[in-house]
């Protein structure tokens, strides 16, 4: 229901319209590059096509796995013992009212088929009965951004739609998005303490990643970056797979000193790495709570990255670069699997790139391995931490109750239900972001066939790494503007490597085009 509320976002003036402008390209405050075209993201058409699912079934209710998972991460909400169930929804759903719902996305033609399927299962449960979910795929998601907030003036929404987390932020801004949690503790019609529980964690709490601990949004399908190596050269090498970044510059000299024309390891994103390394070695990197001053606040302080810690990360990468020992997308102008693939000598032997373009790795003379990220050594590791990438799902306030209840029970529907999880991992190339739908055995099923020499099978070996490394996943603070400091961060390690400026005025340089970038 529209309602007024107090967020933890920037107090900056937001005029609609000039948002659609100044936020572009870099929506994901997660992500700048990626290996692979992402597969959720990406349209296969400029043309939004738009499928319509009436409900036609009235069979029985919406069944789900009952299975524990055994996954080691923490639990992605409050505990059983302080999880408090609620009923605030009480008689305002009649399951037997007819109710449409929207819902805007990125997905391209297979995706939408998928959906469909999807669609046509939760109308078979007994209260998604009588729903009717129209969705539309807009675009990329710089497109779905764009009409959304051009549609949030006057009225005329979709009541779901695909997200990054400034895209929440931005729409929070209108106070125009549906805070979740009287909706996720509803006796009723929320989860179950297996589905709540059920989530992996860093996946779960980028939906209260906005400052004031609500939750905004829901994830539907995840990636997120992994190693990639040469298993015949390392085998041939006698390497030992690097499982801390103090092994992996081991192996890069060792990799160098033998073949000196070579690049021992690529980095797809160094905003991906500078980040990571802050949550790893726990420096500052930006925050999504900021004391007002009056009525506004200062929107340099929520770019709190020019610290020490980072500072020394990036002498730490300076003086491993000057030895050649890696690349990056930015300071070379190729995806890093260019080097991988490539059959020349200064060709790469490991890459860190996404999850979701393990297909980019397949290289005909050689097997392709796939390890978890590396962490920083014991002793310097504050925790474990990978960066968390792909979208989530919002839900857009409306007037009419009946709407957003219906709403709620197709977005609950879409990340809880593991076949529907499962079937749509399947076709994404991402992962559920349910354990629930890891543990199952459709799912098990569908990831025996991993291997490091085919196209279907390097996918399939890169989901099981991405599953076995989910207790490590993390997303950062998210606020208008957030997507600036991830550019700024990954273009001063570019401005300090390849262009020889000084540390401190890069760091200087990137803080003050964060702020002249949002006021």
């Amino acid at each position: 229901m529209v309602k007024s509320r107090k967020i933890l976002i920037p107090l900056i003036t937001l005029v609609l319209s000039s948002c659609t402008i100044n936020i572009n390209s870099n929506q994901s405050s997660t992500s700048t590059s990626s290996s692979s075209t992402s597969a959720t993201s990406s349209s296969t058409s400029a043309t939004s096509s738009s499928t319509s699912t009436s409900s036609s079934s009235t069979s029985s209710s919406s069944s789900s796995s009952s299975s524990s998972s055994s996954s080691s991460s923490s639990s992605s909400s409050s505990s059983s013992e302080d999880f408090v169930y609620t009923s605030e929804l009480a008689g305002k759903f009649n399951k037997d009212t007819p109710t449409t719902i929207t819902f805007w996305h990125a997905m391209n033609k297979t995706q939408q088929a998928t959906l469909n399927e999807i669609i046509a299962e939760f109308n078979k449960t007994e209260l998604g009965k009588n729903i009717s979910v129209s969705h539309e795929q807009i675009g990329n998601m710089d497109n779905v951004l764009n009409k959304v907030t051009t549609n949030i003036g006057p009225g005329t929404t979709p009541n779901l739609v695909y997200c990054y987390p400034e895209h929440v932020a931005l729409y929070n801004g209108a106070y125009a998005v549906e805070e979740l949690d009287s909706y996720i503790s509803d006796i009723e019609y929320g989860f179950t303490e297996e589905e709540r529980l059920g989530f992996v964690s860093g996946f779960y709490n980028e939906g209260r990643s906005y400052g004031d601990n609500k939750m905004y949004s829901l994830p539907f399908v995840k990636s997120s970056e992994v190693l990639y190596y040469d298993k015949n050269f390392f085998e041939f090498n006698n390497l030992k797979v690097p499982t801390t970044w103090d092994e992996m510059w081991e192996v890069c000299k060792k990799i160098k000193d033998k073949y000196p024309d070579s690049t021992p390891l690529g980095y797809d994103s160094e905003a991906n790495w500078f980040i990571t390394n802050a949550e790893q070695r726990g420096y500052d990197y930006t925050t999504a709570t900021v004391e007002k001053i009056g009525n506004r606040v200062d929107a340099r302080d929520f770019f709190i990255f020019n610290n020490e810690g980072n500072k020394s990360f990036v002498k730490e990468l300076k003086e491993y670069y000057d030895k050649g020992y890696f690349q990056t997308q930015g300071l070379c102008n190729k995806y890093m699997s260019v080097y991988y693939t490539s059959y020349t000598s200064n060709r790469a032997y490991m890459v860190i790139g996404s999850q979701a373009g393990a297909s980019n790795y397949i290289r005909s003379d050689s097997e392709t391995a796939i390890a978890t990220l590396p962490q920083t050594a014991e002793g310097k590791r504050v925790k474990d931490a990978i960066i968390s990438q792909g979208p989530s799902i919002c839900m857009l306030s409306k007037e009419d109750k009946q709407e957003e209840i219906a709403s709620w029970l197709f977005l609950k529907y879409l990340t809880t239900n593991i076949e529907a999880q499962v079937s749509f991992a399947k076709t994404s190339g991402y992962i559920p972001v349910s354990k629930l739908a890891h543990e199952s055995e459709s799912y098990k099923t569908y990831l025996e066939g991993a291997n490091g020499t085919t196209t279907n099978g390097i996918g399939l070996l890169a989901n099981k790494v991405a599953i076995e490394q989910s207790n490590m996943y993390f997303a950062s603070p998210s606020f208008v503007g957030c997507s600036y400091a991830s550019k700024a961060v990954g273009n001063l390690i570019v401005e300090v490597l390849k262009n020889g400026v000084e540390i401190e005025t890069a760091f200087k340089n990137a803080e003050d085009n964060c702020y002249y970038n949002i006021v």
